[in-house]
């Protein structure tokens, strides 16, 4: 699989096509050189084309096979030598892949959520520094279509330092852990096959290979490439597509990659998307139902379709795929077809009844009715009593709970939801969208941009990265029970937090710097800061990331200027090692705290109180004869 560059002629966006003199003419060592300076930020992302003019190959990549070969041979003990130096084990990431790669994920991630109603969980394994996770996540976040995390996981058995956050865990804890939709894995280790317990992950809907597929994991079992040395090879099927999933190569991606080794013929980018259950049990039913009759096939039937759909939670889409791909086949009679179809829905009806009737099985039936297509039959029985949330389980339950219950069903379910250990972060993203919290954010959003009109601040943002408008809200409260004299947001990065905190009361005050900015941090008369600060014993400093840590730096003067005993600093974003390793570099501020991280105890307390105080500074005032 040649990519396309090879044989097409390359113009860069930045710098045309690389002929003639003067700037184009600029020496393959000094753009190295600048390249070398560029890489000594983490976050610095470089285009492809400026990858192959520092090592003088985008002329090489168009000549024929032979000629760029011998190129490739001459640079490639420079070109290993930079990405050791660069900490790069096998591909060497650039602009053009990775907005690839990310508009395909967030097509994905739209068509998923369209289909299950929910964000889906995007997962890596095996991310090494995290260099990968990062990039995507700043993609699909600046594409503003969706906003989904992208989680990067390692066992660090490899012993890559990370750069970027990557929880230290095996691919196999992380896939229980995480119950992932999509799973990226670049470069799996060789002669390893990580692709079975993915598949068989019930949640994973789709997966994506990265790297040269004739090394990288099992030809056969991982790419279902035959291979001589696997006798498996030989099989008629192979095994992503006996475990019912299909194959794309990405060639739009594949051009821009650039592996290790500099064998552009081999490295690839190929997605694994699971077969419609309609698919897969026609792919299997066709040949049985031509040998049996109706009655011998109705166990089946029931079984297959009851077993697909309930993984699937599509199942009057499903139902209408498998009519389409009856007919199709044209091997039954229309009568035949009906009755097949009604033994399908009288199943799905009858095990949604049975589930109905028991509080255990509650999910699976709020799942059938909800896909046929009867939520009247969820609302009434959650109206009839509240159902027992089991801790971390049954969230197709909760979310019932929150979307049809009362109120006082909607929090005695959260509540039991929140005694459970796993992490929340991921779940209040998608619980935000529900009546219960819905109803409340109303509220709490119009008063607050009522607010922020008037002071010059900015509505409340949209989630970011794993911090939902809950999290900002519970953090406000928790914070404020902390008794700091003095909130600082630093503007713009700050101010979402700093600026919920002015409108709940809190002593606030804005303050502005930013790298590249020659003035010292200075007040900003924006909010509630019309008298000018002089001194504050307990300070907390509200900021964004730690993107290079200068901010920090920065300010620490201004902040000892206020004479305080202490200065804690909060966090909007996740970046948990390079945040606390500033923060310790700083040597001055106390505790740092993350949105996202904070104390879910008081979750309905703060978020209710909130109601209540918005609803206060609402202009004109607004009663309490809504349903919150």
């Amino acid at each position: 699989m040649s990519p396309e560059f090879l044989s097409k002629p390359l113009r860069s966006p930045e710098t045309g096509s690389g002929s003639g003199r003067g700037g184009d003419a600029e020496k393959p060592a000094r753009k190295l050189n600048n390249l070398r300076g560029k890489m000594r930020d983490s976050a610095y992302l470089p285009s492809f084309n400026e990858i192959l003019e520092a090592f003088d190959l985008e002329k090489a990549v168009r000549k024929p096979a032979f000629e760029r070969m011998q190129k490739v041979w001459e640079v490639r003990p420079k070109f290993t030598e930079f990405l050791r130096e660069q900490g790069i084990l096998y591909e060497f990431y650039n602009q053009e892949y990775v907005t690839e790669l990310g508009t395909y994920l967030v097509r994905r991630i739209s068509e998923i959520k369209q289909e299950t109603g929910r964000l889906p969980t995007l997962l890596e394994v095996g991310a090494g520094d995290g260099r990968l996770a990062h990039f995507l996540q700043e993609k699909i976040q600046s594409l503003g279509e969706v906003n989904c995390s992208v989680i990067a996981t390692d066992s660090g058995e490899s012993g890559h330092a990370a750069k970027f956050p990557v929880e230290a865990i095996d691919y196999k804890d992380a896939l229980a852990k995480y119950k992932p939709d999509v799973v990226i894995s670049s470069w799996m280790p060789m002669n390893t096959d990580w692709s079975k317990d993915i598949r068989m992950t019930e949640s994973v809907q789709e997966y994506i290979l990265i790297g040269d597929d004739t090394v990288t994991g099992s030809p056969w079992k991982t790419w279902g490439n035959a291979s001589e040395d696997e006798e498996e090879s030989e099989e008629e099927k192979p095994p992503f597509e006996r475990d019912g999933f299909s194959k794309t190569y990405h060639e739009e991606m594949q051009k821009f990659q650039i592996p290790h080794h500099l064998d552009f013929n081999h490295v690839t980018t190929a997605s694994f998307t699971r077969k419609p259950s309609s698919e897969r049990l026609s792919e299997g039913l066709a040949e049985e139902t031509a040998k049996k009759n109706l009655e011998e096939k109705r166990e089946a039937l029931q079984h297959l379709a009851l077993f697909y759909n309930i993984q699937d939670g599509m199942i009057e889409a499903n139902l209408n795929a498998v009519s389409e791909n009856l007919k199709r086949q044209d091997m039954y009679t229309t009568e035949a077809q009906e009755k097949i179809m009604t033994e399908f829905r009288e199943a799905f009806t009858e095990v949604a009844e049975a589930a109905l009737a028991q509080d255990t099985s509650l999910y699976t039936a709020f799942r059938y009715f909800k896909a046929l297509g009867r939520e009247d039959k969820i609302r009434e029985r959650v109206q009839k009593g509240y159902p027992t949330i089991d801790g971390d389980h049954n969230f197709d339950l909760l979310r019932a709970c929150l979307e049809y219950g009362t109120d006082a069903q909607a929090e005695s379910a959260l509540r039991e939801f929140l005694k459970g250990s796993s992490p929340k972060y991921t779940i209040l993203e998608q619980l935000q969208e529900t009546r219960y919290f819905k109803e409340r954010l109303e509220i709490i959003e119009r008063a607050y941009n009522q607010f922020a009109q008037q002071s010059g601040l900015r509505n409340l943002p949209r989630i970011s990265h794993a911090a939902s408008k809950i999290d900002l809200i519970n953090a406000a409260q928790e914070l404020r029970k902390r008794n700091y004299n003095l909130a600082i947001g630093v503007m713009r990065s700050g101010e979402p937090l700093a600026g919920l905190l002015d409108f709940l009361g809190q002593r606030t005050r804005y303050v502005e710097w930013h790298r590249g900015w020659k003035k010292q941090p200075t007040w900003r008369n924006i909010g509630s800061n019309r008298l000018r600060v002089k001194q504050a014993k307990s300070i907390l400093l509200c900021e964004h990331d730690t993107e290079t840590g200068a901010t920090l730096r920065a300010l620490i003067p201004f902040l000892q200027s206020l004479h305080p005993d202490k200065v804690d600093i909060s966090f909007w974003i996740d970046y948990h090692h390079r945040n606390e390793r500033r923060v310790k570099e700083s040597g001055f501020y106390n505790e740092q705290f993350l949105i996202r991280d904070m104390p879910l105890a008081s979750l309905i307390e703060n978020v209710n109180a909130t109601v209540e105080y918005a609803r206060s500074r609402l202009h004109p005032p607004e009663g309490n004869n809504n349903n919150v």
